[in-house]
């Protein structure tokens, strides 16, 4: 906390006095930067800080100047900066209010500790200018402010970086505009039609698109050849160049520059214009023939070929047998176009005739688009936002795709970015179970020829489906500035093929038409409030295990939702419907909890958090948190049986769901005493924590009361009729700590270690709670409303952290070098759940799962390329592990990793290691494996490798699948066309030869 502190508005920097003579800044008030003002905030602090005025030059305002050494802070107008010293001009701007400023900062040792890694910065030195309009006053806080001025090392290097700045403004002034009289030599344009009186399209036509024109009447000429020989022919002159021959072509007020070179080359001159070769006016040519390796360059487009004429008075252009070429620097995409004749009508603008089309420089490309007629242009649109966005697009007639040479495929137009063509990949996966498929996924928008809105992706999934039938799907994502949201449908119709299920049972399929539709939307309304609505609707209990397993193991619910939120600063209130309609759950996580999905119709819950009672006499010391809901609930059965799912065996059945196989889930749940009937539930929660720590120690009581009131007593479920009114309370209370030390002379090159903090926060909470119905007494339909814990409970804490510093002088960051965590949990009797794995939840402990055990959670980041985690959960009661899991993940180089995991599971009795590698061969090859191994059954569980081969203009790769428990085995060929210069990354294809992807689902 520093001890000074001092204020300074903008009227106090145009009024005050002179504290010092003129110096290096004080012409800076006499400038004026050429920025654009943001409004926001000048905000400095450091260990010592120097303060005064420059008088400015000859009526200019005052510069006030800051000087700061040591731990400093730096906010500009929201930009914040950390430096070892920091030298600041700040002069009025009176022109733009009485609030504006203007400002240069020269800061030494920079670093941005607290932004994002990919916004962040670090630098020996940084000079910031900006004009701000101030809010607030300028705020100066340092442990002591002393009057200047200061001459030191760092004021000196800073007078020096602002001369130079200086320098660059007054020798860099605007440009003027063009005088009409100037403008007016220049070629007459073609006339614009108005649409007439009374009409206006503005609103529904695109933004004017002009071409620029080649050479424009003011540019600049020079040439230079090794040979020179000037002709007259009555009135044309003209002047012959061989040699090596260079012509550049300069525009004013501009940044383009065209270049052309060859080995011969005739200028033509216009009239009686001077025939010279050097800064010669555009207007004074009439025309340019090249011949021999003619080269033309803008810097964006490339043309080559044998012979090139500029038709400079007609601003046409003629390149015979002509390679032309251009770069997306969006994307990185090479355009290469091979044509008979090229002809360029403009600035950005080519056609081509006879043209075929890669995206490789090599005369015999192995995979090319060809056209009868192609135009190349660049378009420039305007993006949401209001950025510029440039794209290059064709316009081609009679469209072939070529594969060495061989037409293979056939599209009659095509207009667009040419690295948009409609198809994605293409799949040919060979299953054992499966059997042959062709899988594709094509641009949906770019296949219809549709110009496709910012924001908004669509892809089309059309496959072959050979033993199955046809399938058709669409994966598709939306996303605005206040929503975003997603679609995932896929559909096999006349399915007659054979689900392989991950139980390891097979089923054979009658042909049904089966599918899945699975939307998604998130969107705020207005300041405070955000909608959430999704909808789900699956064919049959097999479809999502068999097409999309990974929703099946961990997606999220699949249920019909709209859930409606209003967030204020403490505050929420929450609308809530939410229901199915299907009979049966494709979650394999609800089968083996629960088994049932719960319904809202509706639900409505108000919330309040930590409104500080004592906030007029000791804030902070005692908080209040409370909350209400109240609704319609009921349970919606899954009305299968665990046959139906693949578990055809009871012992698989008692296993999993703890039924027999051919017992109907919500047969068994109605025998457990549940039911499916509506039942209105109120809710309420109130909470007061106190804070009564003494020093370093914290000393946190709390106690949580609550209320819940049903219209149901549940007679069946927990046989008897007392069960309507529950009242549970708990009294708890925390002791806490943090110690630290730090080691300054450990180091070591081999760790990566240089200098040690040691973070050691011992904790300890004990609470009671009691109720008056016990949690197995109420069917769950909200885990934090039904199951509470109630008994003792005793934890014991002790989270460590190791930190270090890494990176090197000028870019030094902290790491937790080690972190572990462990902590000791005891319940009594009356408090243990009877299932499931011991976890204590520390900001609300009557939603643990209670239970005598301990866990121990650690992680190292070994180096930047290694890093180990490791976890474990014992049970005391069971004298053994609950669960362990522990693994690494390993960069020997950019281009290689690997990876190991260790995963034990007490109430499975299973053990499973898994390892992967992905490594980068060579620029063009990446290779993938996967390998899970089952130290129960000493055997592999499951295999998969996949090889990518990267060309120019594609991607070739193989891919090989094997399940043991499912025994199915699958090999993938997978090609996307128009690579990008690097090899892909494993797992980076669009759906693996074993399973479709699920695109943002599942989270």
């Amino acid at each position: 906390m520093h001890s000074s502190y001092r204020t300074i508005s903008a009227l106090v920097l145009a009024a005050g006095s002179a504290g010092g003579v003129l110096g290096q800044g004080s012409a800076f008030s006499s400038i004026e930067l050429p920025i654009e003002p943001v409004p926001g905030e000048i905000i400095a602090s450091g260990l010592r800080a120097w303060t005064w005025t420059d008088p400015g030059i000859a009526g200019s305002p005052l510069t006030h100047r800051l000087v700061l050494e040591r731990d400093v802070e730096i906010s500009l107008a929201g930009y914040d900066l950390m430096a070892d010293t920091a030298v600041l001009w700040i002069s009025p701007r009176p022109d733009l209010g009485d609030n504006a400023v203007q400002v240069f900062a020269h800061l030494t040792g920079v670093d941005t500790p607290s932004a994002d890694a990919s916004v962040s910065l670090a630098a020996e030195t940084l000079s910031v200018q900006g004009v701000i309009l101030l809010t607030t006053p300028i705020d100066l806080a340092a442990d002591a402010i002393e009057p200047g001025p200061l001459d030191s090392p760092a004021t000196l290097v800073a007078d020096v970086a602002l001369s130079n700045f200086m320098g660059t403004v007054v020798s860099n002034p605007l440009q003027q505009p063009t005088a009409i009289e100037q403008l007016a030599q220049d070629r007459e344009g073609t006339p614009l039609r108005s649409p007439g009186p009374g009409f206006d399209f503005s609103g529904s036509l695109p933004r004017a698109q002009a071409g620029s024109p080649i050479m424009t009447a003011r540019g600049i000429v020079s040439m230079g050849a090794g040979r020179v020989i000037r002709t007259l022919s009555g009135q044309e002159q003209s002047v012959i160049l061989e040699d090596g021959v260079n012509i550049t072509y300069r525009e004013p007020g501009t940044d383009r520059v065209l270049e052309l070179s060859s080995q011969r080359a005739v200028v033509f001159f216009a009239g009686q214009a001077d025939a010279s070769i050097s800064n010669v006016r555009a207007s004074d040519i009439d025309g340019v023939y090249l011949e021999g390796d003619v080269v033309a360059t803008d810097g964006r487009y490339n043309l080559r070929g044998p012979r090139v004429f500029y038709d400079v008075r007609n601003d046409k252009a003629l390149v015979l047998d002509a390679v032309f070429s251009t770069f997306d620097t969006r994307v990185g995409f090479p355009l290469y176009v091979r044509a008979r004749s090229v002809r360029q009508l403009s600035e950005t603008e080519f056609v081509a005739d006879r043209a075929s089309i890669s995206n490789t420089a090599f005369a015999r490309p192995n995979l090319t688009i060809g056209a009868r007629t192609v135009t190349i242009r660049q378009d420039t649109t305007i993006a949401d936002d209001g950025s510029e966005r440039t794209s290059t697009i064709a316009d081609a007639d009679h469209i072939t795709l070529n594969t060495f040479a061989l037409p293979v495929g056939y599209l009659p137009t095509f207009e667009g970015d040419p690295e948009d063509i409609p198809l994605r990949d293409v799949q040919f996966v060979f299953g054992s179970k499966s059997g042959e498929e062709i899988r594709t996924t094509w641009d949906l928008y770019s296949l219809l020829g549709l110009q496709k809105p910012d924001g908004l992706n669509a892809e089309l999934q059309a496959d072959a489906l050979l033993d199955r039938g046809p399938g058709l799907g669409l994966n598709a994502d939306w996303r605005g500035s206040d929503y975003k949201g997603s679609l995932l449908t896929y559909w096999v119709f006349n399915d007659t093929g054979e689900d392989s299920l991950t139980t390891g049972a097979d089923f054979d399929r009658d042909g049904e038409n089966r599918g899945i539709v699975r939307a998604e939307h998130i969107a705020k309304v207005g300041q405070d409030w955000a909608v959430f609505a999704e909808v789900a609707h699956v064919s049959d209990e097999n479809f999502v295990d068999a097409f999309f397993e990974d929703l099946a193991e961990t997606g999220r619910e699949f249920t019909n939702r709209i859930h409606a939120r209003k967030l204020t600063e403490n505050s929420s209130l929450t609308l809530e419907a939410k229901g199915q309609f299907d009979d049966f759950t494709p979650n394999e996580y609800i089968l083996q909890s629960d088994g049932y999905n719960v319904q809202k119709l509706p639900e409505v819950t108000y919330t309040r958090l930590a409104d500080d009672l004592l906030e007029s006499v000791a804030p902070g010391h005692l908080l209040y948190t409370s909350e209400y809901r109240v609704g319609n609930m009921s349970l919606a059965f899954t009305d299968k049986t665990p046959a139906e799912y693949g578990l055809t065996s009871n012992a698989k059945a008692q296993a999993a769901l703890g039924i027999n196989a051919n017992t109907k889930i919500s047969d068994a749940l109605r025998a457990q005493g549940f039911s499916e009937g509506n039942v209105l539930r109120a809710d309420t929660r109130h909470e007061l924590a106190g804070d009564l720590s003494a020093g370093p120690i914290k000393v946190l009581p709390w106690a949580v009361g609550r209320g819940t009131i049903y219209d149901d007593d549940f007679e069946t479920f927990a046989g008897d009729d007392d069960n309507s009114e529950r009242i549970w309370g708990a009294v708890g209370l925390t002791l806490a700590t943090t110690i630290q030390r730090v080691e300054n002379e450990l180091y070591s090159r081999a760790l990566d270690v240089n200098r040690i903090r040691h973070i050691v926060r011992p904790s300890v909470t004990a609470f009671y709670s009691d109720t008056n119905v016990d949690q197995d007494e109420l069917p769950v339909y909200d885990e934090s409303v039904e199951s509470l814990a109630d008994g003792t409970v005793v934890r014991f804490g002790l989270d460590q952290t190791w930190q270090t510093k890494r990176g090197g002088p000028g870019r030094w960051y902290s790491v937790d070098w080690i972190t572990l965590d462990s902590e000791l949990v005891f319940a009594s009797d009356d408090a243990i759940s009877g299932d499931g794995i011991g976890r204590y939840y520390e900001s609300r402990p009557e939603n643990s799962r209670l239970s005598n055990f301990g866990t121990v959670t650690a992680t190292m980041q070994a180096t930047d390329s290694l890093a180990l985690v490791g976890s474990t959960i014992y049970d005391f009661e069971q004298s053994g592990q609950s669960q362990t899991a522990a693994g690494f993940i390993l960069e020997h180089s950019p281009t290689f990793s690997s990876n190991l995991s260790y995963r034990y599971l007490d109430l499975q009795d299973s053990t499973l290691l898994n390892a992967g590698t992905d490594y980068t061969l060579t620029e063009k090859y990446t290779l993938g494996f996967d390998v899970t191994y089952d130290t129960d059954i000493g055997d592999l569980q499951s295999i998969r490798s996949e090889v990518l081969r990267d060309f120019q203009n594609a991607v070739f790769g193989v891919n090989f699948t094997y399940n043991k428990i499912s025994d199915d085995t699958s090999v993938g060929v997978i090609f996307q066309p128009l690579g990008r210069g690097t090899a892909a990354q494993f797992g980076s294809t669009s759906r693996s030869a074993s399973a479709r992807s699920s695109g943002d689902f599942g989270g």
